[in-house]
């Protein structure tokens, strides 16, 4: 009983905090909201500890506070450990908004790799099926300010143009295959499935494709992860919105 009033007791603090602090309070609920949707979805969590057994150092560049568009601190953090303990040859990331994400990979992996990132044009309009909330990302001037641009790590990617619905994958990888994908453009059904089913064609055999925004705030990209779950071993990174899958 007394662990219970203490629990309440904090919410109730929480709670009373919200109301003088609104923006707090949005953040603070809608990832309450998030994380039950979470916890609900078909996708089993695992710590990060499972999928990077040794946790071995990063380095971040540049790394300011995420803005929207951007995965979060912790998310990025379990990204670059990814590619810290695979060490892939090849990288394609769909979806480069600011290229924080690009950044962060590039310091993280071989100077031998090779990183292909896709972005639409910056003058690109949305697709028919582009979900509503992906427009503010597809206009924002941020998508012009790129944080690997002028940095030691730009020459290991490449930066394209295009929209991923139209586009082959291997033709984005000159007829090649890639070790580690990130997935992370349009939030539509359309778009998602799209860019997931062009992701497992190009995939080398022991490679790992990451999916960003599963939860409740993306619901086309909740909606069809968990359908993929049916089919696929797709894992939750306990306390993010990432989800992984590692080919067999």
């Amino acid at each position: 009983m007394h662990v219970t009033k203490n629990k309440l007791a904090k919410f109730g603090q929480v709670f009373l905090y919200s109301f003088s602090y609104p923006g707090f309070a949005k953040r603070s609920l809608g990832q309450l909201y998030n994380s039950i949707a979470i916890a609900k979805g078909k996708i089993p969590a695992c710590p990060i500890n499972e999928l990077v057994p040794c946790a071995p150092d990063i380095e971040l560049r540049l790394f300011d506070p995420p803005v929207a568009g951007n995965a979060s601190g912790f998310e990025i953090a379990c990204l670059c450990a990814l590619a810290r303990h695979r060490q892939p040859s090849i990288i394609l990331e769909i979806g480069t908004f600011n290229g924080n994400t690009t950044l962060q990979l590039a310091a993280n992996t071989p100077q031998t790799t090779r990183i292909y990132t896709l972005d639409l044009p910056w003058d690109a309009c949305a697709s028919p099926v582009a979900g509503t909330g992906d427009i503010a990302f597809i206009t924002s001037e941020k998508r012009k300010a790129l944080r690997f641009a002028g940095t030691e790590q730009e020459s290991k990617i490449k930066r394209l143009y295009g929209d991923s619905l139209s586009v082959s994958f291997s033709d984005l990888l000159e007829g090649g295959t890639a070790d580690f994908i990130f997935v992370d453009a349009g939030h539509s059904y359309e778009c998602v499935r799209n860019d997931s089913e062009k992701s497992f064609s190009v995939l080398n055999k022991g490679g790992v494709i990451i999916w960003h925004d599963y939860g409740a705030s993306w619901p086309s990209v909740y909606k069809y992860l968990n359908e993929l779950a049916k089919r696929k071993n797709l894992r939750n990174i306990e306390g993010t919105e990432l989800v992984v899958y590692i080919d067999a």
